[in-house]
């Protein structure tokens, strides 16, 4: 049976309409956006992605999106890498040995609100297609932090909860910010239990990274508390602010 048309529901469903709208027309330019502005490599020089011009998201809808589009959260962000940046200039004037730097992925390097905007949160099917794209920007902040770590000569890492099934498209991604991959880039196992937590996984992963390499971790910085809990979690830990997401 037909139920009768209410006005009192007329704005919030014109505010649904008009945000599947906005997210359908978002995934389209960001996707053209993103291939226009993606350099090719010619004699070494590397590639430039810049950030796709996304519009701010309606609040009401996700209000954690919606804030990490204000000024005051990339402020937050590009502080973090800023205090990372200083603690290890520190530790060089004292002369102290720096091991790994070991960085998460996303929401840390990469930055995937276009797909929250087009989907709003975590679904594995569409998850998997953004992800294979291979085509998220950097996160505020991170390339120059990376720069700052390849100009030092120091070890670093990546450390993400992405399958390895997604190496390729992850490494495309990364090549396409300029970002080096020859540095170790561990990724989840695609048989890894589904039971065990993002903290076991990245512990596991670097302790592994100090037993083959023989030089201790000194530095995590990720998003989530659990990219820096466990062991072999070194002497520092930053956590950039993610208010879209939490991973436990």
């Amino acid at each position: 049976m037909l139920k009768p048309f209410s006005w009192a529901l007329l704005p919030s469903k014109l505010l649904l309409l008009s945000f599947v709208v906005v997210s359908t027309i978002v995934v389209a330019t960001t996707h053209h956006f993103v291939q226009a502005n993606a350099v090719k490599t010619v004699a070494g020089t590397t590639h430039k992605l810049a950030p796709p011009l996304l519009p701010k998201p309606i609040s009401s809808l996700n209000f954690g999106l919606y804030q990490s589009f204000q000024l005051t959260h990339q402020r937050a962000v590009e502080t973090v890498y800023h205090k990372a940046m200083e603690t290890i200039t520190k530790a060089q004037a004292k002369t102290e040995k720096i091991g790994w730097v070991v960085l998460d992925l996303d929401e840390t390097v990469l930055d995937n609100r276009a797909y929250f905007i087009a989907y709003g949160d975590y679904q594995p099917d569409q998850w998997l297609v953004w992800a294979l794209q291979g085509e998220a920007p950097a996160v505020a902040g991170s390339l120059q932090f990376i720069r700052f770590l390849q100009a030092n000569q120091l070890p670093f890492a990546f450390l993400s909860g992405r399958r390895e099934a997604q190496r390729a498209a992850t490494l495309k991604n990364l090549m396409l910010l300029g970002v080096p991959t020859t540095v170790p880039i561990l990724l989840k196992p695609n048989t890894y239990p589904e039971d065990k937590t993002a903290v076991v996984l990245k512990q596991e992963a670097r302790c592994g990274l100090e037993a083959q390499s023989g030089v201790a971790v000194w530095m995590l910085i990720g998003d989530q508390s659990s990219d820096l809990q466990g062991d072999c979690r070194g002497n520092f830990q930053f956590k950039l602010p993610n208010p879209i997401y939490t991973i436990e």
